[in-house]
């Protein structure tokens, strides 16, 4: 497989964008890595009643955790988003420069030939 792709890559913006990739990975690599708090444990003396009010209580603090990793996640992944739209915009211009540049240079090269044969032939 050739290389030759890696020249089209705008390294310029990949670059630019490197510090917010590098904070997005970042966030996701520790919302990955925390741990749910763990539940409330209930002693012999507790009542029923108890237990399940210490149960309920640890459920829903359980489920706001989960909210926020679930809004720092879609958020991380919005900007992710945004990012590889970004990329593909400037490759999308990569590309049409790079056709207009060997139409440039297609032309250029049909000009030197047919300079050159007009010189010969004088």
């Amino acid at each position: 497989m050739s290389l030759f792709w890696l020249k089209a890559v705008p390294w310029s913006t990949l670059l630019a964008n490197a510090p917010l990739i590098v904070d997005g990975a970042k966030k996701l690599a520790s919302l990955v890595r925390t741990n749910p708090p763990a539940a409330a444990q209930s002693s012999p003396s507790d009542t029923n009643a108890g237990a399940a009010v210490a149960d309920l209580a640890a459920l829903n603090t359980r489920l706001q955790a989960l909210e926020r990793q679930q809004a720092d996640t879609a958020e991380l992944l919005r900007a992710l988003a945004d990012n590889n739209a970004e990329m593909a915009r400037a490759l999308e211009a990569v590309g049409q420069r790079s056709k207009l540049t060997l139409r440039v240079a297609a032309a250029a090269a049909i000009g030197v030939v047919v300079l050159i044969v007009w010189m010969l032939a004088r």
